[in-house]
Formats: C-alpha cells, structure tokens, sequence
C-alpha cells in the first residue's frame, strides 16, 4: 500500500521471505516504466543519505519489542545503510515539569550488520535480495518458531510514491514499530523439540527451563545463553550440555549476569 494513505500503488511492488541456517533472506522487487533511469548516487562511506535514491527498505524487529529493530536500506547501486533503532521515552526540552516525557527515536548508524544485498537492474525495474545474518540480531541459528516484526518499504523517484507492506500511518513515518507485521518463522514438526522459558533477568545466578520433546531416542542438546548490554557487546556467556531422554522432559540452565549491569540488554537462548 501507498504512504501514508494505503491506497493502492501506481507502479506495484512484490516480495518473497525465506530463511537458512545462517540468513533470513527477502527478494524485493519494484517497477519502473521503460526507459527510466533509476536515481542512484555514489557516497563514499555509509550514508543515510541513501534515502534519497531510488530505495528499498526493510525494518526488521526481533523476538518483537515494538521498540527496539533494526534498519537497512539499499539503493540500485548495492550500497547499504544500516542502524539500530531504539524507541523510548524522554523528558520534555519545552515542558515546565520534568516529569511530562515525549517520544524519541534513538538511531545508532554505527551499527554494522554484515549483511549484503546484491541488485540486480533491468529495463521495467529492479530488484535487491537482502541476506540478513542472524549474528546481525545477536544469533547463532535460526530462530525457529519465533514471531519478529517485520516491514518492508519501496521508494520510487520516478513518480514520488512511497509504498509498503503495512501501512504505518502518522507523524512518525516509516519508523513505528507498533504497526509492523508479524513474521513467523517456520518449524519442523518432526524431530527434537524444545522451548525455552524465563521468569526474570537478574543480578547473580539466572535459571532458564528448557522444555525438551525427542521422538525416538535420548539425545544430547548443547545450549547456549548470551547476555549483551545496549551497545550489543557480550556482557556475559554460558554454554553447556543436556542429556534429554525419549518423549518430554524439563531442564534447567544456569547463567550469571553482573550486579553492576543497568540499563537495557538483551539475552539470546540457544538449544
């Protein structure tokens, strides 16, 4: 839909999702009439200019905070901009009580994702295949099962129209996480299973259940719990095994977070 009216869009746009054991992966595509010569502009370092161009974006929110995602933009050339966003609440500048707050968008362009996004042009339009790491979301495998929010954006100089795939209407623009759609990724049903579950995050010793279903036979599961600070650096790691037996079983893991950690952070549990 067109921006920031839904409507329809004048020159369509089409997308496709899938996913590996090292990417997600998204293959847009955008039309252009014959003959147009896509509006694209060499910079020589990442630039958020890059909006400018012809574009598309893809704004990816993981384990679905509705307030922490993540931005990455292309143009026709293959130059990519990403950055970690952050929405949050701020004290008024103009108010008189510093208690009154407002809405801020944190934007940290000194993120790097590691992701590459090959074009590939011709004479209606063109097309950009975004292969998202999931290291670039603190990940070492695929996150099956989980629900992110997801949205992806077409910029088209040629007619000036601005089109998505959940419309996010308002003031704010492209960058309202509340409105993006749900991404679910997929999940075999046959073979180990397993679910993870915590009650809460603090200082010292931390307990995660590991809820484990193996068909056939006992199985050995490795697991790993990662704890990252704001910036995405490692604050705390732990790894260990698991001997599930045949059918369903419970488990505990346990890791330590630092008393001194403040602020927000992030823990990423693997089996």
């Amino acid at each position: 839909v067109t921006y920031p009216n839904g409507g329809n869009p004048m020159l369509p746009s089409t997308g496709s999702l899938c996913f590996t054991e090292t990417h997600l992966i998204a293959l847009l595509e955008g039309k252009q009439t014959p003959g147009y010569e896509l509006l694209e502009h060499t910079f020589e370092k990442e630039d958020a200019h890059i909006w400018n161009d012809d574009n598309f974006e893809i704004f990816v929110d993981p384990f679905l905070s509705r307030s922490d995602y993540i931005h990455f933009i292309v143009n026709p050339r293959g130059d990519v901009f990403d950055q970690r966003c952050l929405i949050k609440r701020v004290p008024d500048p103009k108010a008189a009580d510093p208690s009154e707050t407002i809405t801020k968008i944190v934007q940290d362009a000194s993120y790097n994702s590691g992701a590459s996004v090959p074009v590939v042009k011709d004479e209606d339009g063109w097309a950009a295949v975004f292969q998202l790491p999931y290291t670039a979301f603190g990940l070492e495998a695929p996150p099956l099962g989980q629900v992110w929010g997801l949205n992806v954006c077409h910029t088209n100089r040629e007619n000036k129209e601005l089109s998505q795939w959940q419309a996010t209407p308002g003031t704010r623009g492209f960058h309202q996480p509340q409105l993006f759609g749900a991404l679910r990724f997929g999940q075999k049903a046959e073979g180990l299973q397993g679910s993870i579950s915590m009650p809460y995050l603090g200082g010292g010793e931390n307990r995660i259940v590991a809820q484990v279903y193996s068909p056939a036979e006992e199985a050995s599961v490795t697991w790993t719990a990662t704890l990252t600070d704001a910036s995405g650096s490692t604050v705390s790691r732990a790894t260990g095994k698991l001997e599930a037996p045949e059918g369903a079983s419970r488990h505990e893991l346990r890791f330590r977070a630092p008393f001194n950690l403040r602020g927000r952070c992030r823990i990423a549990v693997e089996l």
